[in-house]
């Protein structure tokens, strides 16, 4: 048996991208970031990269003196009763997310095992932007491969690699926009099929 220490691959539990298509250059969207966990969690980490030509995150301007390169506008969903929440954009087209709680009373607070989305993200085409379908996906550091996209458990003695599902952006640049105006983005099948 693997020591408690050790990561191992899950495909019970998942961390996936949603799509999103039908974005035009200059339109503004959210990228929603499923996860589907079968263990009350502890932690959980995920580093994503893009093709930063085509598709950028917004960044909040309104803190003043904040570096606004690093500070992307993202909200916490289901990662809300989390002591800890950060993300960051250590590089261009990288961005890290981390959420933390090993406090384990009260039982209620526990990230318990489900399925939902648990960061939202702002993000933007950019003006010179051309057709086509870009990615979202996970990547580890190179530099340090093991330090992302992983899970814990609420003692943190279990560490486990995710099943990890990029999600796509697909541009248009032919025609008006789509009816309703409104970027069409990909829903789960399930509330537990992520």
């Amino acid at each position: 048996a693997p020591s408690t220490e050790a990561q191992t691959p899950s495909t019970a539990d998942t961390i996936r991208a949603l799509s999103v298509a039908n974005v035009q250059p200059n339109d503004t969207f959210d990228i929603d970031f499923y996860l589907k966990n079968v263990d009350t969690l502890g932690a959980f980490n995920f580093r994503i990269i893009w093709n930063t030509s085509l598709i950028e995150p917004l960044t909040d301007t309104t803190i003043a003196g904040l570096d606004t390169t690093i500070s992307a506008e993202v909200s916490s969903l289901r990662t809300h009763s989390f002591e800890t929440f950060a993300s960051g954009m250590p590089a261009p087209g990288v961005m890290t997310f981390i959420a933390v709680d090993f406090d384990m009373f009260p039982v209620s607070t526990l990230y318990l095992p489900q399925a939902g989305s648990i960061v939202r993200s702002r993000w933007r085409v950019k003006a010179a932007a051309t057709s086509g379908t870009t990615t979202i996906s996970f990547e580890n550091d190179p530099s340090f491969p093991s330090s992302f996209n992983t899970l814990t458990d609420y003692r943190a003695r279990i560490f486990k690699r995710p099943t990890l599902v990029s999600g796509s952006v697909t541009i248009t640049t032919d025609g008006p926009p789509p009816p309703g105006g409104a970027p069409t983005v990909q829903q789960p099948a399930s509330p537990v099929s992520v």
